[in-house]
């Protein structure tokens, strides 16, 4: 079985961070958490936040994604 690209590998885009989020935080245990309420719910923000900043510095472009998902949802777009 071939392995999953690494995220820092990819060209990523909002969505591909949205569903790694929603993956991640489906793990902790956070079993209603989906692509919308990730992005506005203050518990699911909290631990997407906390993933997207990990994910800063392993590529320019996904540094650049990275800021603007955490601007889309500091200004709760």
């Amino acid at each position: 079985m071939k392995k999953p690209t690494p995220i820092s590998n990819r060209n990523i885009g909002f969505s591909d961070l949205v569903d790694e989020g929603v993956k991640k935080l489906k793990l902790f245990g956070f079993e209603n958490v989906n692509e919308e309420n990730i992005l506005t719910d203050e518990v699911y923000v909290f631990f997407f936040t906390r993933f997207l900043d990990s994910q800063r510095g392993k590529s320019k472009e996904l540094d650049k994604q990275v800021e603007m998902l955490l601007y889309l949802i500091q200004a709760k777009v």
